[in-house]
């Protein structure tokens, strides 16, 4: 483990060789984790100036990250469970759309990296798997969300009231689902 310090305080971070990379990177994981990404042929008397030339960066990406929490994940958990969810995200669709009578296309469950739903143009639903994760308030939030979408294809004060048919405490569900990761 490497460090710097930033700020009078000191930073850890990892390095990780990369045959791939064409240029030093820098990322943040869950907990606050300092990666730095080496390509092959990199002049390693530039990480301490690079790391400091980013160190504004760094202090956000870490407080930001710092009390995320990291999901189960990989492709194990995704066989186990993508039925799982699939079956979990068709009953709660079902019964919130008793209330909205939105009609909508195919429902779709992928290992998805950076969304917890989406909604197409075309009505089609796609979801997460790692829903089965979350609390069953988390999860029917962001079913009610995507099938919000189907209503209001934005985030517009209609499509919050919307949301909030059914879903009052959105808000507070909203700032807690922004504190995992995938």
């Amino acid at each position: 483990m490497n460090s710097v310090f930033l700020r009078g305080k000191e930073v850890f971070y990892e390095i990780r060789p990369s045959r791939r990379a064409r240029r030093l990177g820098l990322t943040v994981y869950p907990g606050g984790r300092l990666v730095l990404t080496l390509p092959e042929k990199a002049d390693l008397t530039r990480i301490p100036r690079f790391i400091h030339a980013h160190s504004a960066w760094i202090e956000r990406s870490v407080r930001r990250f710092a009390h995320k929490k990291k999901l189960p994940g990989g492709v194990k958990d995704y066989k186990e469970n993508r039925e799982k969810a699939l079956a979990l995200i068709q009953e709660r669709l079902e019964h919130f759309n008793t209330h909205y009578r939105l009609k909508y296309g195919k429902v779709t469950v992928r290992d998805s990296r950076t969304r917890w739903g989406s909604c197409s143009k075309k009505g089609n639903l796609n979801f997460s798997y790692k829903l089965v994760h979350l609390s069953p308030e988390l999860c029917d939030y962001v079913v009610v969300h995507e099938l919000a979408h189907l209503k209001h294809f934005d985030h517009s004060p209609e499509f919050w009231a919307t949301v909030a048919e059914t879903i009052p405490s959105y808000k507070a569900l909203r700032r807690e689902l922004r504190t995992l990761v995938h």
